[in-house]
């Protein structure tokens, strides 16, 4: 049957790394029909008492996030919050939401989830997970997670927090970086493709450039990946020059011909010109 009573603190992070909608699931078995009307017979309190809920939840939130204001000496706001109770097949939810800004500490690139905590003990049933943001890379955790699925880490009860954990220690790679990485990448690949179809030389292109440029790209990758934002951010400008250097004399034979052009097409209105003035020279 599993546990009759569970409960989940869930922390979802923003995008922008700070910002965290919390979410208190308490989830109770309703393993027979007897337990499902005493449920429903607490809904229907609920209902009729749902406005003051809230005010209490919003009061409560609010003094947990003026303590962790105080102690971390970073304000924190309460943006909003609601409660929700209902049944669900065999089990009844009474569901706590609060959003918080500022929630995260932010230096820089890198951002800290956890500060606040005092820490404690979490009992068996009870489950503390976080959801990171989706391109979030994770430096450090502490204590060990009882689960990784992805950006979401999770600890089960029972489980011992020492001061300032759970703690996550995470960046997010500014979306610049990825955007350029993307962009430099795709620059490689199209004249690695030209080159294959014969739109483009061997010769014309200085092929160990290109290669140093796809050298510098992994390890901004790779930089990348480990949060060392910097790091990543050097060598995607070092791939972008090696690219730019590869395609120099591929360059000047563009502009040669297109010097070329230039000059033929002004011999042929050149040329046009005195041939109309002639015509003209002629009619008259």
């Amino acid at each position: 049957m599993g546990e009759l009573r569970t409960v989940t603190n869930h922390y979802y992070i923003e995008e922008d790394g700070t910002t965290v909608t919390f979410v208190r699931e308490v989830r109770v078995l309703l393993p027979d029909q007897a337990s499902k009307e005493d449920f429903e017979r607490e809904l229907d309190k609920f209902k009729t008492t749902r406005s003051e809920r809230e005010l209490e939840w919003r009061r409560e939130a609010l003094r947990e996030i003026q303590e962790y204001s105080k102690r971390t000496g970073r304000k924190m706001s309460l943006i909003s919050s609601e409660i929700d109770m209902f049944i669900s097949g065999d089990y009844g939810y009474l569901v706590f939401r609060a959003k918080i800004s500022n929630f995260c500490l932010k230096e820089k690139y890198k951002y800290v989830f956890g500060d606040q905590f005092q820490g404690g003990t979490i009992v068996s049933g009870v489950t503390i997970r976080v959801t990171l943001p989706l391109k979030a890379k994770v430096i450090e955790v502490s204590p060990p997670p009882s689960n990784v699925r992805g950006n979401e880490i999770e600890w089960l009860g029972p489980q011992v927090f020492g001061e300032e954990e759970p703690y996550i220690e995470f960046v997010v790679p500014p979306k610049d970086l990825r955007d350029r990485i993307i962009d430099v990448e795709n620059a490689i690949k199209i004249v690695k493709s030209k080159i294959r179809r014969g739109e483009i030389s061997k010769g014309q292109i200085n092929l160990d450039k290109l290669s140093e440029a796809e050298e510098h790209l992994e390890r901004a990758v790779e930089y990348m990946e480990k949060g060392l934002i910097e790091k990543a951010m050097a060598e995607v400008n070092l791939a972008q020059k090696s690219y730019e250097e590869s395609l120099e004399g591929y360059r000047h034979e563009i502009y040669y011909s297109l010097a070329v052009a230039i000059a033929l097409m002004s011999l042929l209105m050149l040329f046009v010109r005195k041939r109309l003035k002639k015509v003209k020279r002629l009619q008259g």
